[in-house]
């Protein structure tokens, strides 16, 4: 037996890139895109949403990795 919440459901293969290294990506985007309640967009637009929210957050990784460093490194 399968069971998902709802708007949680693993979006099905949508295009051979999906299948691929894009898969995880796609996962975060429909994710994130579910929990707001934003409207699905098209394939091409959930494209580049996928890599914008990519890059959101390995920006805020990024940052949060550069604020750890600078206040480790002061508090010696």
């Amino acid at each position: 037996m399968h069971w998902t919440l709802p708007g949680f459901e693993i979006p099905a293969a949508k295009s051979p890139e999906h299948n691929n290294g894009m898969g995880f990506i796609y996962f975060l985007a429909d994710t994130f895109i579910n929990t707001f309640g934003i409207t699905q967009p098209t394939e091409k637009a959930r494209k580049e949403a996928a890599f914008f929210i990519l890059a959101l957050i390995l920006l805020t990784v990024a940052f949060a990795t550069v604020v750890f460093v600078v206040s480790h490194s002061y508090m010696k």
